[in-house]
């Protein structure tokens, strides 16, 4: 063997050793800074997306290119045993529980998934995920109990076959799995820990393990259950959106924290904050996005790259619905976070934010950097902390500049004072930067794109790469602000200079030795082109306002049908440049043509650069007139979306679901509720012998009625009852039919006590009577939201009944039809629906036969306490080609009532009108037909004696989109489907 050869085989050996690995992944390793795939250092930059919460598989592609073209290059995912899991005989992996479906838009996207499988997820979740039927077996939960174990094995390992042949190892598309969620060591959790590793080991999973500590608590950074990278998850401005001018300041520890921590891995934080949850009573999801907006992500985002952070995920980018039963007791329907993505897929203005920063990390040079220096000497002015970001390989240096009172809102001017290869200088030159408020910058110097360098700019960089064989420099700043910016070599450079759009930015370029200095400055929005040619090289150096800046796009372009040429850097470098539409999702070469699809909110001019060669382009599929401009980029334009008239809902019809307070109603088929023992985490508060809690009797979502029997000696004077429903639940009582009031349970964690006085004339003395009990179940606890690790279990129902002056002979229950073990709807799933009469009755569910309702409205509403139900229904003819995000608007009304809402079959929204705050619903097109008949039902529960009315509903428009997601498929079974597929009929 040549000597050459030996020393690149050391070499490629010492390199390999240098990493961490699994063992048994050849494709992801890490070192102390990135993680590598296929070889190659990539900065991972995630957001959190949850399928379950949009249950529509077909919409999964366009939440994936928008989290794309936000610049990001992964998705991290929870999935829901609970939803997959829903008995112990059940393991459904269809429809929106399906892997596969997201796995293979992810391949072709091109966008990596992290997977977050639990068993227990948390995720402002019932129970965190974990099955209802889990919270009844006898073993602690989240432990090593031979009892969880059991449950939760199957789960993981039919997860583990599904997701096998899809990791990077065999060209797919998953890289990184976590196990368990912030969580800690113990006698018991330490060793099941270790054993949800060694399922994915024992499974064949060979990608690298996780884990988030819920904290800087340096939980698992050794011992036996040591994953292979630790993380820890930080929200540091909390979750309260009522004051979103309010803010904490940055962390400045993350950067020791992890040498002290894991200082061989690289810096990781599985969860940071991408917005806040909002409870009920909150301030709604339009301040949490204020809160987390974009002054937010310019501070804290750039903070953590400040940090040396490597590999970082956004909770949420897209946060979604708790449509069903999906939701603890803390929050309501929407979960839409205040994500980049709203919850109705439209994009906020820190998705381009995001996408200013997320792109410049693409730069290589950004890559493999350390920690020089950090503090206020870096500056004119001390107001200003300045931390220095060193490439170990190039010596491209970043100043992460910012107030060192982060929270700051004054406006500070000041120079920089860099090293250059040439030696020291203060930038700018012949003026000052500012910052402006809450605001951070990086300030390059030698930064490399392509075959050029730049030597700094006091501007932010928002692309810095090669892009159809030119070096591409895409600045951006604000207006009234002058930048410098000084490209190496260039000095004898031909300059031309073209207007993209808007006003002309004020620029003058001088010769400085042998580069040359540009001086720039924004007089109003705008995009200024200046084509430098030197040398045999085009440079291409972009000024843009910030705002205008954000109607940039680097898409990929894919023309290979290898499994990872979606991908950037990894399968492929070749990218596009656009400008002008509302979203670009993609694009690809075909035969010298490039197709781009994306959506468009107006008449667009969308402009491209691109491989010179081309000269037409495809838009979503179509034919376009290309023209040339005189700075050689394809021009080309987009009409606007069409117009389309608002749906309106037709007739009403109405009838009552609430039978089951008379004593003559048959309850012969419901449960009997005469458990006296349960391996739930309480019993009575007071009464008994039997124990009323629901999840014993398979209830553990919606409504549930219970039935007290008694035969009556005219004595009886009070019922007392504890109700446990979670917070804010609320129950209706009554005897024989009448009324006796209601509880509120509040922001109690525990139960609620209640007395009510029985009328002499409601008894019917020596007959059967009936105290019946409608109460609210509004989700599981998570583990450690009351008390600790088994709080799932905590037990709802009437964990407390007592009938002064006499006794109850037995008690009935009903919740969902079939419970968990038999529930018909298998698409929909357990959490769709509760044990409202309509409900197991299937009167929310398409094509029910309702002709013998009587007229009525929710509008007109009811005047007692009793449950209406009411169905309309409503026709869209929306084209393929656009997308029309649609919302049903309420308006609140007065008194205490409560109201669910069904659109097709699936229950898409919960009201509690005296806590709010949501009002608005949006139902995602697949639950909604854009090209047919609707199905829309409405329960209203009146817990006032003087009746309740909705007092205004209409179907909202919230935007129009030409381009869009294309045909969805539906999948929304009707009345026949549901009871002739399930195993019982209502």
């Amino acid at each position: 063997m040549r000597t050459s050869h030996i020393i690149l085989v050391c070499l490629l050996f010492l390199w390999a050793s240098a990493q961490g690995s699994t063992s048994t992944s050849t494709s992801v390793t890490w070192d102390d800074t990135t993680l590598f795939i296929n070889g190659q250092r990539l900065f991972i930059f995630s957001g959190e997306f949850h399928t379950f919460r949009l249950p529509v598989p077909g919409l999964w592609r366009d939440i994936l290119e928008k989290v794309k073209a936000g610049g990001l290059n992964a998705v991290s995912v929870y999935f829901h045993w609970g939803l997959i899991s829903p008995n112990d005989k059940t393991l459904d992996f269809d429809h929106y529980r399906s892997l596969e479906s997201l796995f293979q838009a992810a391949r072709e996207v091109g966008v990596w998934v992290i997977m977050r499988p639990g068993p227990y997820i948390n995720a402002e979740t019932t129970a965190g995920g974990i099955p209802g039927w889990v919270t009844t077996i006898q073993g602690d939960l989240r432990t090593n109990a031979t009892s969880y174990y059991d449950a939760w094995r199957p789960y993981i390992r039919k997860l583990d076959e599904l997701t096998r042949p899809h990791q990077v190892d065999n060209n797919g598309p998953v890289i990184l799995i976590q196990s368990e969620n912030e969580f800690g060591p113990g006698t018991y959790t330490t060793p099941y820990m270790r054993q949800v590793e060694e399922a994915f080991r024992e499974d064949g999973l060979v990608i690298p393990i996780f884990v988030n500590d819920v904290s800087q608590g340096k939980k698992w950074t050794s011992g036996p259950a040591k994953p292979d990278i630790y993380g820890w998850d930080s929200y540091p401005l909390g979750f309260d959106c009522s004051q979103p001018e309010k803010w904490s300041g940055v962390h400045t520890d993350y950067a020791a924290y992890h040498e002290s921590a894991n200082p061989t891995e690289p810096c990781f934080i599985p969860e940071f904050q991408g917005g806040s949850f909002d409870p009920f009573r909150g301030a709604g999801y339009e301040k949490c996005a204020e809160f987390t907006g974009v002054d937010f992500c310019r501070v804290f985002y750039i903070n953590n790259l400040a940090s040396n952070m490597k590999m970082m995920n956004l909770y949420m980018f897209y946060g979604g619905t708790n449509w069903g039963g999906l939701a603890e007791p803390g929050v309501y329907t929407s979960y839409d976070y205040g994500a980049p993505i709203n919850e109705n897929r439209l994009l906020r203005d820190k998705h381009e934010e995001i996408k200013r920063i997320a792109l410049f990390l693409r730069n290589r040079d950004l890559l493999h950097t350390k920690i020089i220096g950090s503090g206020t000497n870096f500056t004119t002015d001390e107001k200003i902390f300045t931390t220095v970001l060193q490439n170990v390989d190039t010596r491209a240096t970043f100043y992460v500049v910012r107030h060192d009172d982060s929270t700051s809102t004054s406006t500070t001017s000041f120079n920089l004072k860099v090293d250059l290869p040439t030696g020291p200088l203060s930038i700018p030159s012949t003026t000052k930067m500012r910052l402006v408020g809450r605001d951070s910058r990086i300030v390059s110097t030698y930064l490399h794109f392509g075959r050029s360098i730049l030597v700094y700019c006091t501007a932010a960089i928002m692309i810095a790469d090669t892009i159809a064989g030119d070096d591409v420099i895409v600045t951006y700043g604000d207006i009234g602000e002058l930048y410098e910016a000084v490209v190496e070599g260039a000095a004898d450079a031909a300059v031309k200079r073209f207007q993209i759009e808007g006003t002309a930015v004020k620029f003058s370029s001088v010769k400085r030795g042998g580069d040359l200095l540009i001086r720039f400055a924004f007089t109003g929005r705008g995009v200024t082109l200046l084509h430098l040619q030197s040398n045999g090289r085009d440079v291409n150096v972009i000024m843009s306002d910030t705002t205008t800046s954000g109607r940039f796009f680097q898409p990929t372009l894919s023309n290979s049908t290898d499994s990872l040429s979606s991908y950037y850097s990894i399968g492929t470098n070749d990218t596009a440049l656009l400008f002008g539409p509302y979203l670009v999702r993609n694009s690809s070469v075909i035969h010298d043509v490039i197709h781009i699809w994306g959506d468009v909110n107006v008449t667009t001019t969308l402009l491209v650069k691109t491989k010179r060669q081309m000269n037409s382009v495809r838009f979503n599929g179509e034919d376009v007139e290309t023209n040339i401009t005189p700075f050689g980029w394809l021009e080309i334009v987009v009409q606007g979306p069409s117009t389309f008239t608002p749906a309106t809902f037709r007739s009403w019809k109405m009838r009552d679901s609430l039978p089951e307070t008379l004593s003559t109603y048959d309850d012969g088929g419901w449960v009997a509720a005469n458990a006296t023992s349960s391996f739930s985490q309480a019993s009575n508060v007071f009464g008994g012998p039997w124990l009323l809690f629901s999840a014993d009797y398979g209830f553990i979502s919606g409504n549930i009625l219970w039935r007290g029997h008694f035969t009556a000696n005219g004595r009886e004077s009070h019922v007392k009852l504890a109700l446990s429903g979670g917070q804010w639940s609320a129950a209706s009582v009554f005897i024989n039919g009448i009324s006796l009031g209601k509880i509120f349970q509040g922001d109690r964690l525990d139960h609620k006590n209640a007395m009510f006085q029985i009328p002499p004339s409601s008894l019917q003395v020596g007959e059967d009577n009936v105290i019946t009990v409608l109460q609210d179940h509004m989700g599981l606890y998570e583990s450690g939201q009351k008390a600790g690790l088994n709080d799932p279990k905590y037990p709802y129902g009437l964990v407390g009944y007592e009938l002064q002056g006499g006794n109850f002979s037995y008690w009935k229950v009903q919740g969902n039809l079939g419970g968990f073990s038999d529930f018909p709807d298998k698409v929909r799933g357990v959490l769709n629906v509760g044990g409202l009469y309509g409900e197991r009755e299937g009167w929310h569910l398409p094509d029910y036969n309702d002709t013998d309702w009587s007229t009525g409205s929710p509008f007109d509403g009811v005047e007692n306490v009793t449950v209406a139900f009411y169905r309309s229904s409503f026709s869209l003819d929306i084209a393929d080609d656009h997308d029309v995000p649609i919302s049903f608007q309420f308006k609140q009304g007065e008194g205490d009532y409560r109201v669910k809402l069904y659109v097709n079959g699936w229950q898409y929204g919960r009201i509690v009108n005296r806590l709010g705050p949501q009002f608005s619903f949006p139902v995602p097109k697949g639950v909604v037909n854009y090209g047919g008949e609707n199905t829309f039902a409405l329960a209203l529960w009146c817990l006032d004696e003087g009746g309740c009315r909705v007092p205004a509903l209409d179907i909202r428009y919230d935007a129009t989109l030409k381009g869009g997601v294309g045909a969805i498929e539906l999948n929304n079974p009707n009345y026949d489907q549901v009871y002739q597929t399930g195993t019982i009929s209502p």
